[in-house]
């Protein structure tokens, strides 16, 4: 079985000013005191929460929500990705792949579904910016494949790493712990990303049917209004 997992979120409006508490500490509405500020990019803002859909998407069949919950606005999507799987799991509905936007690709977390549910997870990495990927000159994180239980990294050629160091901390409180793993000179050979190739982008593809799901929520349910009694 294969899912797909979108976001929306709730109730859009655009907040700025100097002096305010972070955002996830922040009370932004009287009537619901858990409501949160948030925003994607330049673009998106809204007060509120996140609503995450997963469904299926079988071919030939029709396709069944088999989750679906509710995170404060300032919850990063990535975050959200276990609890799914734990949950499908005590329903027994874990698929074989789960495919995702991008919000959802945290390394860790990637790592976290194949090694304690057996799925995986299927989305774009976000680009990297580093010079030499800008320029095609060497090797961006999507060549790779990162095997945590054996301490390896392996890319498509089929090189796997000669060394494993670390965990070690990072400045950011919200970021995973720093892993080195390296390669031997003679090892490192061109070689494409799996998500550029024609055969990833036409899996994944698949994905994008979800959001249709997300706007009969929000345009024929009012999802993206929170509605309170009394």
């Amino acid at each position: 079985m294969t899912l797909r997992d979108t976001c929306a979120g709730r109730t859009a409006e655009k907040e700025d000013g100097p002096g305010l508490p972070p955002s996830s500490r922040a009370i932004v509405s009287p009537y619901d005191t858990s409501a949160r500020y948030a925003c994607h990019g330049h673009i998106i803002s809204w007060k509120g929460f996140s609503a995450h859909l997963t469904e299926t998407c079988v071919p030939d069949s029709p396709n069944v929500i088999t989750d679906v919950v509710t995170t404060a606005a300032t919850t990063h999507d990535s975050k959200v990705l276990p609890g799914i799987h734990a949950r499908l799991a005590r329903r027994g509905l874990l698929p074989a792949e789960h495919l995702v936007d991008a919000g959802y690709t945290s390394l860790p977390h990637l790592s976290q579904a194949a090694r304690e549910h057996q799925v995986t997870v299927t989305g774009p990495l976000n680009s990297n910016p580093a010079l030499q990927h800008r320029r095609n000159e060497g090797f961006a994180r999507d060549n790779f494949h990162i095997d945590y239980d054996r301490q390896q990294v392996t890319y498509p050629q089929g090189q796997v790493s000669t060394g494993w160091h670390g965990p070690y901390p990072t400045s950011s409180p919200t970021a995973a712990p720093l892993i080195v793993a390296r390669f031997t000179k003679s090892q490192c050979r061109p070689c494409p990303a799996e998500q550029q190739t024609p055969e990833w982008k036409a899996r994944y593809a698949v994905r994008s049917g979800v959001e249709s799901t997300v706007n009969e929520f929000a345009h024929g349910h009012g999802m993206r209004r929170c509605r309170y009694r009394g």
